[in-house]
């Protein structure tokens, strides 16, 4: 009844559901452990609240949970609070991210923008003390100095290439990096 893994890696072209699935995670850990605390985040501050009010909340108000929470617009404090005491809240992919928090999920999307270590450094000890943490990264590719998403899909390739099945959960939907972009197949 345990989850598995503490990281979870999804690499897969633009407009393939990222968005659903990320989402479909949260708001499932949000209901299944009340009081969960979980942390969503994007490119940059702008785009995480844009998918938020854009995407995420018109698709929960649209789905069969859409009296089971609250949801906060305001700047800086947007968030999803479930009747059940867990929290959703959306925040900048700043030095400070996750400082001061304690956390049970972390998603991080389109991390190709990013060329440092600072989401784990900021996340990974806000959920130290929790029992069943996970950090979602979900990303497209990335180009040459998307150096973070390229040490987690080395990271993945390794363990998978290794059969290792604790730690990560790397999923991979890419073509052959000898595979001509121009062509249609």
């Amino acid at each position: 009844g345990l989850l598995v893994y503490r990281d979870v890696v999804v690499t897969v072209p633009r407009q393939c559901g990222k968005t659903t699935l990320s989402l479909s995670f949260s708001t499932w850990r949000a209901i299944h452990q009340p009081g969960a605390r979980i942390c969503f985040t994007a490119q940059d501050g702008a785009a995480a609240r844009a998918k938020f009010k854009n995407d995420q909340v018109p698709m929960l108000n649209a789905s069969p949970f859409a009296s089971g929470f609250t949801i906060r617009y305001s700047n800086g404090e947007e968030s999803i609070r479930w009747k059940n005491g867990s929290l959703f809240e959306v925040v900048a992919p700043t030095d400070r991210a996750g400082h001061g928090k304690s956390l049970d999920a972390v998603v991080l999307d389109e991390i190709w923008e990013f060329e440092d270590f600072r989401l784990d450094q900021g996340f990974s000890p806000a959920m130290i003390t929790r029992p069943e943490p996970q950090m979602w990264v979900i990303s497209t590719a990335g180009h040459s100095r998307s150096t973070y998403l390229k040490s987690k899909v080395e990271r993945g390739r390794d363990a998978v290439r290794d059969g290792l099945t604790t730690g990560m959960a790397y999923f991979e939907w890419s073509a052959a990096a000898d595979a001509d972009p121009a062509d249609p197949a």
